[in-house]
């Protein structure tokens, strides 16, 4: 059974609450699979961690993990990302079905060491510099 919902009303809603508070916020559905954002880019520093394959692999199955988490435990969920972002994940139920509604702080956690390779994003922000 899959939700049914407008998506165009579910936007402005999402706008509304990012206008409201700086707060990008993305809907999943059941699987962990992104279906709606906004802002929908990307903040830079993700932009940057999943230019690279295995960062994009990391934030994928994060959020998977984290939409997992929130739903068997029917609350507010807040983690840390394996990049060291903290991020806060909320179940969601709509006609008996859970989507789970994240809102990223993006917050770097220097408890937590990011798991990717500090030379290559270097290189990345470089190259970006160097393209604008």
């Amino acid at each position: 059974m899959r939700a049914v919902f407008d998506k165009g009303e579910l936007l402005v809603l999402l706008r509304d609450f990012y206008e409201l508070t700086g707060l990008r916020t993305v809907v999943f559905d059941e699987w962990g699979m992104d279906i709606l954002s906004y802002p929908q880019q990307l903040p830079d520093y993700c932009r940057l961690v999943r230019a690279t394959p295995q960062g994009e692999m990391g934030c994928r199955l994060c959020d998977q993990k984290a939409c997992r988490q929130a739903r068997q435990e029917k609350t507010t969920w807040i983690y840390p990302c394996h990049a060291g972002l903290i991020e806060a994940i909320t179940p969601i139920q709509i006609d008996g079905v859970v989507v789970v509604k994240i809102s990223d702080d993006y917050k770097v956690d220097k408890e937590f060491a990011p798991l990717i390779d500090l030379g290559e994003l270097f290189q990345l922000i470089m190259d970006d510099i160097n393209d604008s």
